[in-house]
């Protein structure tokens, strides 16, 4: 119900916020954005940037990174890589045109330790009184299902595969859908990794944990042939699929302790 409740949220209120927050490529960080001014109109704009950690959704330190601003040709490029030691930056960049600015982060280095290269993108609105919205369709490679793929043991998978799709090609494509994963996101990367470290680490937590959520994958794979065209449609399934994984979660495991309990009562 926490997801149902998230997902009402976000289609209502989440497209207003100023701070604009994406997980990287690889889930190692989440970074946001914060324009100043919040509405750019063309001129010098600030973009402040903040490194979050999803495990504990601080401020994360010394990160290595770099910064590029493009409008079809680049306007704005990190010379060389940057280092932050507080794990938050203010970098001024001229927008001298209206339109669509991409805005693309990227991190390779966290406390002095090298990491994959993993990027964040947004998408910044510059004249019209618009105020800055998340990018519809951010690249991320590897989609950051961090769990079913530790599960799997590759993100090649046919389970994550499909996830991604279902992400991309289903849900990304209405408001209502894409404000969900804004929202959604910001609770999964806070535990995610530290789960998908566990599965690593256990070959029988892998096992127990790709058991659990194949019914849940079963059932989102409902939505891949639903007639979704617009935020209604999207609500309702969504809201239908939670119900029936609320059913099989909750539900199995009730009739299987009745069932018990008439057993025993039959033996006695």
């Amino acid at each position: 119900m926490a997801t149902a409740a998230l997902l009402l949220l976000a289609a209502t209120g989440a497209a207003h916020a100023q701070t604009l927050s994406e997980p990287t490529s690889a889930g190692a960080l989440i970074v946001e954005l914060t324009p100043e001014p919040a509405s750019p109109d063309p001129g010098e704009v600030t973009l402040g940037i903040n490194f979050v950690n999803p495990a504990s959704m601080e401020t994360q330190v010394h990160i290595d990174y770099a910064v590029d601003v493009t409008m079809g040709e680049t306007v704005y490029a990190s010379v060389e890589r940057s280092h932050t030691s507080e794990g938050r930056v203010s970098i001024p960049v001229e927008l001298a045109d209206e339109g669509t600015y991409g805005v693309k982060v990227t991190a390779d280095g966290i406390f002095f330790q090298p990491i994959e290269a993993q990027s964040a993108e947004f998408s910044l609105q510059v004249g019209g009184g618009e105020a800055p919205s998340p990018a519809p369709e951010p690249a991320r490679p590897g989609g950051g299902c961090l769990i079913a793929t530790a599960a799997y043991g590759t993100e090649l998978a046919p389970q994550v595969q499909s996830l991604r799709e279902l992400r991309d090609g289903t849900v990304m494509e209405t408001g209502a859908g894409r404000a969900f994963m804004g929202a959604f996101n910001t609770v999964y990367y806070a535990v995610s990794p530290a789960i998908a470290d566990m599965e690593r680490q256990s070959p029988a937590l892998r096992s127990a944990v790709a058991a659990a959520i194949a019914p849940m994958l079963a059932t989102l794979g409902l939505l891949e042939g639903a007639p979704i065209d617009g935020d209604a449609s999207m609500l309702a399934y969504g809201l239908a699929v939670i119900a029936l994984n609320a059913g099989i979660y909750a539900g199995a495991p009730a009739l299987a302790v009745m069932g018990a309990r008439r057993l025993a009562a039959r033996r006695a």
